[in-house]
Parts: C-alpha cells; structure tokens; sequence
C-alpha cells in the first residue's frame, strides 16, 4: 500500500468511529446492566476521579458546562473526556511509531501530527455539535410544551401539578428530559426557583432562560403564571417567525457562490464548446 493513502485512511476511520459515537453511544445505566458493563462503569468512574484531581478547578467547569449543554452524551463528565483525550493521545504515539517502523521514518513526523491533531480535535468537535444540536432540538420543542401548559393551567391545575400532567403526554425530547429531572428535584427538596434555575444553567438556550426567569418572577410577585407563559409563547413564536425570514433572504446570496462556481462554468462551455469546436474544424 502506497504511504499517501495512509492519512486517508486514517481520516475515514476517525469520522467513521465518531459518527458511531454519536448515533450509538451507550447511557450509563444501560452500561450497568451487564457485569461487563458494570466493570467498563466502575473502571470509568476511577479513571474520572483520578483524572479529576489533577485538572485545573476552570477546565473541569468549563468541560462540565460544555458536557451538560450536549446532554452528558455515554454519561460523559469532566474527568472522563480528558480520559478520552489521553488515550487518544497515547494512540497517536503508538500509531506514529508503527508508521515509523513499517512504512518511513520522513512520513512518522508529519503523519502524527495529522492525527494528533485529529485524534484531539475530533472529541471537541463532536461535543460541540451534539450540544448545538440538542439545543436545536429543545427550542423547537419550547413552543409545544408551553402551549400545552397554558391548556393545562386554564382548566385550574397549578404550574407544577400542570408541568407534570404535560410532561407526561410530551414527546420524548431533551427538553422533557430536562423537566422530568428539574420535577423530581422538586418532588426531593428541592425549591422550585433552583430547580428550574439549573435547567436554565445546563441547557444554556435563551428562550428557555427567559421563559424561566419570567415564570419564577410571575411565581414569586403571585402573578397570574398561564398569562405569562401564553405571553412567552407569542414571543417565542415570532423570534422563530422572524429567524425564518432571516434566513429566507439570506438564501439569495447564499446561492450566489454556487451558481458561480457551478452552474455559469457549465453555462460558458454549453454555450463556447460548439464555437471553439467550429473554429478547430477550420
């Protein structure tokens, strides 16, 4: 096998393995329901804390922060990304030695820090994009919920008696995933005001940050909450509406650059092809 192929390998291999990540990741109390499972658990959580003791107060809230956003993907905290990240780092120098030895020594330099740079960008990227994506998904689901709970409490229900009758007809989603653990908080101890306060902090949405901090206002001034929420919806309604618009007319520039790089070459030989070919006929 040529050496040149080798960086396209290992490129298609890397996507490959991340986009399984995504679409098959495990929840951990899935992992626990085989010894096996159980062990790869228990081994996870040691590493964690070891790693955990070592990393800098700032890096482990921002990872936290970041790991909460994406939802927490395969039970993922702080100390358990870096674990990725070391191994994934220990990989590439067990790769780059390999290279070394069987293929060339010129290549090993270059091709490790291809995947280096890969290995440890790869994790970043894929967070990133599940926790944008889940944020997606919960500001699509915002409008729903809160029309179903102005329903719920214009029949006399009160706001957390009304949250759980919804949540239990709401399609399965992050954001009612998200009020399915503020609810149990409350049910635990927890205050109102703090639980809801730590969805706003995990998801990081501002709809729903808004949505909140006007419902725990309206809860504790004793304002009517269902007019408030009905308020927020409209809001939310019209953020969207004009969003789409937005979007609509950026679509016209957008297009500019593929019609040029795309269509107009096309155009130019359909159009130039039967001349030139006329000319070189002569």
């Amino acid at each position: 096998m040529s050496p040149g192929w080798i960086p396209f390998i290992f490129i298609t291999v890397s996507v490959l393995a991340y986009w399984l990540l995504g679409r098959f990741a495990p929840t951990q109390s899935a992992a626990e329901l085989t010894p096996t499972g159980a062990g790869l658990t228990r081994l996870r959580n040691g590493s964690e804390r070891l790693v955990s003791s070592y990393i800098p107060g700032s890096l482990k809230q921002w990872l936290d922060r970041r790991l909460s956003i994406a939802g927490n993907p395969g039970g993922l905290k702080a100390g358990s990304f870096l674990v990725i990240w070391i191994f994934a780092f220990l990989l590439g120098l067990l790769l780059y030695f390999l290279v070394r030895i069987r293929v060339s020594s010129q290549l090993a330099p270059a091709f490790a820090w291809n995947m280096w740079f890969l290995l440890l960008v790869l994790p970043y990227i894929y967070l990133h994009r599940a926790g944008s994506r889940r944020q997606k998904q919960i500001e699509r689901s915002l409008p729903d919920l809160l029309d179903r709970l102005d329903i719920a409490m214009n029949v006399g229900l009160p706001f957390t008696t009304g949250m759980e009758k919804v949540l239990q007809y709401l399609p399965r989603s992050p954001l009612r995933d998200e009020f399915d653990r503020a609810m149990s908080e409350i049910r635990y101890g927890k205050s109102m005001a703090q639980a809801f306060r730590g969805v706003a902090f995990r998801v990081r949405v501002p709809e729903l940050s808004s949505f909140i901090s006007s419902v725990l206002q309206a809860h504790a001034l004793g304002v009517d909450i269902s007019q408030v929420i009905r308020n927020q919806a409209e809001s939310i309604r019209m953020q969207h509406r004009q969003h789409s618009e937005e979007e609509a007319a950026k679509a016209g520039t957008k297009l500019v650059f593929p019609l040029i790089l795309v269509t107009l070459p096309m155009v130019f030989i359909l159009l130039l092809g039967p001349i030139l070919i006329s000319l070189l006929m002569r």
